[in-house]
Order: C-alpha cells, then sequence, then structure tokens
C-alpha cells in the first residue's frame, strides 16, 4: 500500500525490516496475481513441491501427548511446557 503511495522500495523495506527485493518480489506477486481479488492477493498461493508430511505425522502425536496429564508421565508438573513438550 505505501509503493503506490509513491513510497520508496527501499524506505518500504526498512519498515518492514525486510530487503529491499522482497518488497519488490511481493509487489510483482500482488500485481501477477489477476486471478483473485485484491484481499485474496496477500495471502500465499498454492506452490508446486513436496507436501508437507511431517505435520501428518507429528499432529497426531503431539494431540495425544497433550491430553495426557504430565504427572502421569512421570513429570512434577500439572500442566505442558515447551521443555516438557520438548522432551
Amino acid at each position: 500500500m505505501w509503493l503506490p503511495e509513491g513510497q520508496p522500495v527501499r524506505r518500504v523495506a526498512e519498515r518492514l525490516w525486510v530487503e529491499p527485493r522482497t518488497v519488490s518480489h511481493w509487489a510483482y506477486a500482488f500485481r501477477e496475481r489477476t486471478d483473485v481479488d485484491p484481499p485474496a492477493r496477500w495471502l500465499d498461493a498454492a506452490r508446486r513441491g513436496r507436501p508437507p508430511t511431517a505435520r501428518a505425522l507429528l499432529d497426531p502425536l503431539s494431540d495425544a501427548v497433550r491430553a495426557a496429564e504430565p504427572r502421569t508421565e512421570g513429570y512434577r508438573s500439572t500442566g505442558w511446557t515447551a521443555p516438557l513438550l520438548q522432551r
């Protein structure tokens, strides 16, 4: 939204803490995605490549662990913390 207002790419990049080439890439991708409404252009588009497989394996496992109580798993805690989940 700052580029059409006349802000230079370098200034927009500084405001967003990214490289100028990233801003240029975003602007190009936004202009090229004419198949969807402007608000939807900001969302990630479908990409080719290997589908994510680890998530399909890890989500059920993490759900099962979080369903259990840490004390029943041998920990001295009443709730899961990030360090406990890492163990």
